[in-house]
This record gives C-alpha cells, structure tokens and sequence, in this order.
C-alpha cells in the first residue's frame, strides 16, 4: 500500500438535526411525485397483483400435488434461494471466507472430524450433504435431495495449484501470496457433482489459513458467518504460561486486566466462563403464569412494644399537622414545574491511537484515567426515557396500546405495499452508474483480493460518539452509528479512487487509449453521483437466534454525491441517505419483489429484470458484525475472518467492513477489468478513517499511510 499525505484537520462540530433533516419543501415534493408516480402505475400494478392471485391457488394446487407424489427426501428450493442461480463464467454466485488461526498448524484430519460432527450433523444444516438437482415439477425448477455417496472428505483437503501457484503452495504463504492464491482461486466455480462447498488448508504466516467457499443459493452471508462463527468454532479461552506449566494445561485462568503485574499476589486468579447469549427458553408471561404466587393480604404495621416502652426508649421528635390544603398546592406546583435541564456533557477524549494486543488493556486504562470517557447521546442511551414520554405512556389506557401494537404491523405493510413502486421505479429512472469502475469495460471474471490490517473498533465508537454529541445550543443530538462512520470512510474511498483512475484513464498518453466521447463522458461522470449497493437483514429477533440456511435480505441502493471534500459534509450525507433507506419502503419492496419475479416468471426474464436494478449499482458495500469476543478452533485461536458477497450483473466491486473481538477490517474483491489495484481502495479507506479521527479530536493520526503501518 502507498503512503498517503493527510493534513492536519481542526477539530469539527458533532452533527445537529438540520444537517442531517431534509428541508420541508422536499418532502412536499416527494409526496407529491409519489402519489404521481402510484396513480400513473397503478393500472399495471393492480394488473400484476391481480395476475398473482389468480395464479396463487393453481401454484399452492401445483405445489401441493407435486409434495404427495414427491419422496420425503426431496425438499423444494424456495423463491428466495432461486434467485441466486445465476452463475456466468465472470461471475460465480459464491460466498467467500477466509479464516487465519494461529500455530500450531491445523491438522487436515481434527478439521474433517470437526466440520463433520458440527456442521454435517447440526440437525439444521441438511442443506451441506444435499445435491442441487433439476426438476421441472418443483415450482421453482429445483430441489434439494439427499447425496447418496455423500463423503465429508470429498469437501475438505490440502490446497492446490498449478504452476507457479503450485510451487508458492509448498511453502508457508505471507499475507500478499495468500490475497494472489484466493484471487485465482475465487475467479473458479464450484462442482455440480456435489454439495455446492468445499474447505481447503494451506500454511500461512506460522498459523493456518481456512478457506471457506459456499454457493450463494444454499445461504447469503449472514448465514455462513453463523455456521463458521457459531457451529463450527467455540471460544477461546486464553491461558497463562506460568500456570500452565504448574496446574496443567486445562485450568483456565482470568482475562489479562489493567492490573499492575505485581498485583496476582494479592488477586487470586478467577476462572472467566466462556460468553454465552441469554436465550430464555419461555416468554416472560409465561414465567409469570407457571410460578403461582400466594395473595397475602395487607395487614397494617403493629409493633410489639407498647406505645410507653417505644417513646420511652427512642426520642421521636413531634411530627406537625399536616394542612391538606397546601398538601395539594405544592403537589401541583410539582406536576406543573419543567423538566430540569440536562448538565453539560463531559469533556471529550482527545487521545487516541492505534495499539498492539499487548499494550491495549493498559493504555485503554490510563485513556479512561486521565481524559474521561465518552458520553452516549441522548438518542442512543437505553436507559434515558424523558418524562413527559413516561407519563404520556403511562396515561394512554392500556387497550389503545394494544390496539397500537396490532395495528402496527398492519399498517406498515400497506405504507410499504403502496410505497414500494415508488421507489422501485425511481431507481429505475435515474440510470445506471457510468464510471471508470463501472460499464467502462467489459468484465475479465479475474478477481483480485485485498484487506485492511485490524482497525480498533473503539476508535470507530470515539468518532462515532463525537459526531453523535449534542451540540451546545442544540435541541437534540443526532444518532449516528458506527455503520455511518464506516460506510463514509468507505464511499469517500471508492470517490477518490475513481477520481485517480479517471484522470490516468483521461490523460493524453493513457493506455489504453479512449474515444474522445468517452473521456469527456468520464470526467463529467467523475463529479456526478455513486450509487451502493447496501445489503439489509429483514430477519428477526427470533429468526437471528438460531442458525437456519437461508437467503432472507434485501439489496437497496443508496446515492451519494462524488467530488466533495468536505468530509463532515459528507458524513451528512451518508447518515441523511441511511436515514432515508432505513425509513423507506426500498428494502421491504426489493425482496418481495424479487422473490414475485422469480416465484411467477420464467428463470431466465427473472433473471434479466433483477440484472436491471443491480446495474444501477457500482459496488456492493456490506457490514456484518461478527463475534465480541475471539473464537478458536481446536485450540487455535482465530487471528481474524474476511469475508465476500458476490458481484451480480456488471457489478465488479464488493467492500466487507467485518468486525471481531473488538477489532474491524476492510476486504475488497473486485474484477480486474474495474479496479486493477484492490490495495489501493484499501489504502483511502485508511485514509478517510485517518481523517475522520482527526475531525473528531482525536490525536496522533497524521494520515493514511502511517495509519496502514501502526494498524499492522
């Protein structure tokens, strides 16, 4: 990665409500177009609705027959999962992880044995010893059957190459030679003869490196993250040295603290039990019905002394008289009196910098007793209820509030079911992105690979919390979260390296060379917009608790402005268009309407009208939250995990911002045709992260480049 110059940047103001709240005029506008919009579509889309509840019994009558005349170890494959056969040689639909553990080297037999007992025998991953097979009968034209010579060695083995590829293999891999073996690796598919994954080994950087490939269509992301992260590794448990050559290798000992060294004499050592989520077995109202409390009823304090013997042997001063009436004066005076002013938020901590393993329970320690610690926002705190939104709940009768409850889900399904076509056909509208990254040329199916070192995820919380801090004068603070730090950091990444690629394909003696239409078409495509492909988990609470295989999200696209320098601007922007995604219909309308398609059209139209909306997109940008807390392995310690979503359509760029045990890293996969140097996006993202840490006070970093060294 190349160093890259940052200047020193003053400290910026947190954001306030009118920045990030569009002025009333707009939304005037919107709703108006809006109901243009849905009255001017609304004969074709009351047409389709139509079409599709007619259609409706003869599929469940199809369906139906299809299931009593099919064997019991044959399960359909649903809509959702339909969806992503769409393999082309550029562009395998496989999900993508790689999982580097510490040494010792993981043994190919311990992992075989392992991915056996805890993924093929997990009683909800049947879809890893299943084949992907052909028929017609099935309403979606395949169905999941059992693999008769099913065998979990076929999957799992030694990595291999050919070539030059073949002789690095031989030897252990740093972290370049691996990001160039997964590039060659990922540009291949997957075999049909089989279940669509497979898990290869090889040497790495002393440790172990674990790849992981799976076909989308047995389940996106946030699913495979869950069978690795969850079914297949346990916790770590760290161990001391010293104990372990006295007490044996099994006793585990207390986490590493701020303590002074000296201090286990006095502390004894305290076994720390592995992190496990509350999942409670029963609903609340059920533990309240199943435990039968006896009704007491109330009997009034007596004493068991005599009224003599309690004056006599305690001095009770004389309780005046109580007047009723100014009793109830001062109550009013209470009910009527304003809240009491918030106090002033502390001071801010303004050191931060990038720390080792080693040094990082220390230097948080004396960050927290020398400059305080940061103060969550209003809008963010769980606990901070303000009092008139207490009394008001507390006054409305409790039928309104379970009418609200039942009604609620009702009514946002019909905002959304009239809203939805909006949306759609606004993205629609606007065109397809048109940049150096995109559409330029012609897709090579040649990935290439790169990622961050480790980014502390509380320096993320610092800028985070700093730009989320009410302002002094403000009404309220405004809730910015940690996935709008790093979705800026990353479009202000993807805009500053389509600006350089632009402006060396524009110049006189740029190879290749370009028509002069098209170079202007650049460089004026170059200042206009970036549109991103956000993925949105619409799973549950519930849903999100247990491992299933599935395909359950959706894909919006989000606009964001290129060419601008002002990063606390575009910090606005990005939190003003996640605002607007999050409140809007586009996530709800882009899954059902894909699942529509490919439930009532044929495979290959269905296929076409979902490569429409994806071309809008230049990249994919995701961010999933893994584990707080390190995993392992069969002893070994996972180091870190990245991951990548497939590129749809002439999307050739995907961003993963994957957070684990405290720690976040930045993963680009990108065709070679669209961005022939991954790295470099990865170097910006440093940057603007760099940058960012600057306008939030916080000190000691002097840009991207030395950002990159230090986090190594």
């Amino acid at each position: 990665m190349s160093a890259i110059e940052t200047p020193l940047l003053a400290k910026a103001r947190p954001l306030t409500l009118a920045d990030v709240e569009p002025p009333g005029h707009t939304l005037l506008v919107a709703f108006v177009l809006a109901f243009a919009v849905i009255y001017t579509c609304l004969s074709f889309y009351l047409v389709c609705l139509a079409t599709a509840l007619a259609w409706l019994p003869v599929g469940l009558g199809l369906q139906l027959i299809w299931r009593c005349g099919s064997s019991k170890s044959v399960s359909p494959m649903a809509p959702k999962d339909r969806i992503w056969l769409c393999d082309t040689p550029t562009q395998p639909m496989i999900v993508n992880a790689v999982l580097v553990f510490e040494a010792p080297r993981l043994k190919l037999d311990r992992v075989t044995e392992l991915v056996q007992e805890r993924i093929i025998g997990h009683p909800a991953l049947g879809r890893f010893s299943q084949l992907l097979q052909r028929d017609r009968r099935s309403p979606t034209g395949y169905v999941w059957a059992i693999d008769p010579d099913f065998d979990v060695r076929r999957h799992i083995g030694e990595a291999v190459g050919e070539g030059a590829c073949e002789a690095a293999l031989k030897t252990a891999l740093d972290e370049v030679a691996l990001q160039a073996w997964l590039g060659r690796r990922f540009s291949e598919p997957l075999p049909r003869d089989r279940p669509l994954w497979c898990v290869e080994l090889l040497d790495c950087d002393g440790g172990t490196a674990l790849v992981f490939r799976c076909h989308h269509a047995v389940g996106d992301g946030i699913a495979m993250s869950s069978v690795l992260l969850e079914a297949l590794l346990e916790d770590f448990e760290e161990r001391s040295e010293a104990i372990r050559g006295t007490q044996g290798p099994s006793e585990p000992i207390r986490a590493r603290s701020a303590l002074p060294e000296d201090s286990d004499a006095m502390c004894p050592a305290v076994p720390e039990a592995p992190f496990r989520p509350f999942r409670p077995s029963v609903s609340s109202e059920e533990c309240v019905s199943s435990v039968a409390v006896p009704e007491e009823p109330f009997r009034p304090f007596r004493p068991s002394v005599s009224s003599e013997e309690s004056v006599s042997s305690v001095a009770v001063p004389e309780e005046p008289k109580s007047d009723p009436k100014l009793k109830d004066e001062i109550v009013e005076k209470l009910a009527d009196a304003p809240e009491p002013p918030s106090p002033p938020p502390p001071p801010p901590q303004q050191q931060w910098r990038p720390t080792t393993d080693d040094e990082h329970h220390q230097h948080g320690a004396q960050q927290s007793a020398h400059h305080g610690a940061y103060r969550l926002p209003a809008s963010d705190s769980p606990n901070t209820t303000p009092r008139s939104a207490v009394t008001s709940a507390a006054r409305t009768p409790r039928w309104q509030r379970s009418a609200r409850r039942a009604l609620r889900p009702i009514l946002t399904l019909a905002r959304n079911a009239l809203l939805a076509p909006y949306e759609i056909f606004t993205l629609l509208l606007q065109g397809e992105d048109f940049n150096a990254m995109h559409r330029l040329f012609e897709l090579s199916g040649t990935k290439l690979i790169a990622w961050s070192p480790p980014v502390p995820l509380a320096a993320v919380k610092q800028i985070k919390d700093h730009f989320g801090a009410r302002e002094d004068g403000a009404d309220a603070s405004v809730n910015v979260s940690v996935n709008d730090v790093l979705m800026t950091a990353a479009s202000a990444a993807l805009d500053r390296y389509n600006a350089r690629l632009t402006a060396e394909l524009t110049a006189d003696h740029a190879v290749p060379t370009l028509p002069a239409h098209v170079k202007r078409r650049l460089r004026k495509a170059s200042t206009s917009r970036l549109t991103l492909g956000v993925p949105f988990n619409v799973r549950s609470a519930a849903e999100m608790e247990r491992v299933v295989l599935e395909n359950k999200f959706a894909v919006a696209f989000m606009t964001t402005p290129l060419g601008r320098t002002d990063r606390r601007q575009r910090l606005v922007d990005i939190v003003r268009a996640m605002r607007r995604l999050k409140q809007s219909a586009m996530p709800w309308g882009m899954y059902m309407s894909m699942n529509a398609v490919t439930a009532l059209l044929p495979a290959a139209l269905a296929h076409e009208l979902i490569d429409i909306v994806a071309d809008n997109a230049t990249a994919l940008v995701t961010n999933n939250r893994g584990p707080p807390r390190p995993k392992a392995l069969d002893g070994r310690r996972l180091k870190y995990y990245v991951s990548w979503a497939p590129q749809r359509a002439s999307i050739g760029v995907t961003i993963t911002l994957f957070t684990y045990a405290d720690t976040m890293r930045c993963s680009v996969s990108a065709d070679a045709s669209c961005v022939p140097e991954p790295d470099e996006i990865v170097s910006l993202f440093l940057d603007e992260f760099a940058a960012l840490a600057q306008l939030a006070g916080c000190t000691g970093m002097e840009g991207g480049g030395v950002a990159s060294r230090e986090l190594r």
